[in-house]
């Protein structure tokens, strides 16, 4: 467990991951404040599905199109995760975990929603994911962007899909700390809209 942002662990983290795929990519640490306006941005998606530590977002011509999550990845005795339950990777795009028809999520306004500087020519691929992490569940993580990397290289190197990796070890330290108040009474950089989502998560707890 930590309480606060430690650089050199994340460093230690997203080394290996960068190393491991070879297509075009980009990596951001997320503040707290810009988590929180993520878990609020869904319409359909409750607060407590989008604040999962191990997100993987899959857009194609910036439409989303797959939609994983931690909370859907079957477990093991062991702690581990099988995140190809229901065979859902044996497709290049994986077939969708979480129901997400309510909503019309393209990338443009995710990035936008979360304040990260991506350049155009990670924006402007065909195929873009955006892996959200953390050292919370940091082998569950690793576990799944092996899988990740190895079905999108399925095809071999050409046009290879960009990963965004987006570290969220602020937030859960936040969390850890016991300073995020699901309450909203601490949240008044939220809308009274967001407020109200975050706390139909709390009356759900």
């Amino acid at each position: 467990m930590f309480e606060s942002f430690d650089q050199t662990q994340y460093e230690r983290r997203i080394k290996p991951m960068l190393a491991a795929y070879s297509g075009p990519k980009a990596s951001f640490v997320l503040s707290d404040t810009a988590m929180w306006h993520y878990i609020t941005m869904y319409d359909s998606i409750p607060a407590q599905r989008s604040s999962q530590p191990i997100q993987l977002l899959y857009f194609k011509d910036k439409e989303l199109v797959s939609y994983q999550l931690n909370c859907y990845a079957k477990g093991t005795p062991l702690g581990k995760l099988d995140w190809n339950y229901n065979n859902r990777f044996d497709t290049r795009i994986p077939k969708t975990a979480m129901d997400f028809s309510g909503d019309k999520i393209d990338l443009d306004q995710l990035l936008n929603t979360l304040n990260l500087p991506v350049a155009d020519s990670i924006r402007s691929n065909k195929e873009v994911m955006v892996l959200f992490w953390t050292r919370v569940m940091w082998s569950q993580t690793y576990s799944l962007h092996d899988l990740m990397v190895r079905n999108a290289m399925q095809t071999g190197q050409k046009d290879l899909p960009a990963i965004i990796y987006v570290n969220t070890d602020k937030f859960f330290a936040q969390e850890m700390a016991g300073k995020n108040n699901v309450n909203g009474s601490d949240l008044g950089f939220l809308s009274e809209e967001q407020i109200e989502k975050v706390k139909g998560w709390a009356q759900m707890e």
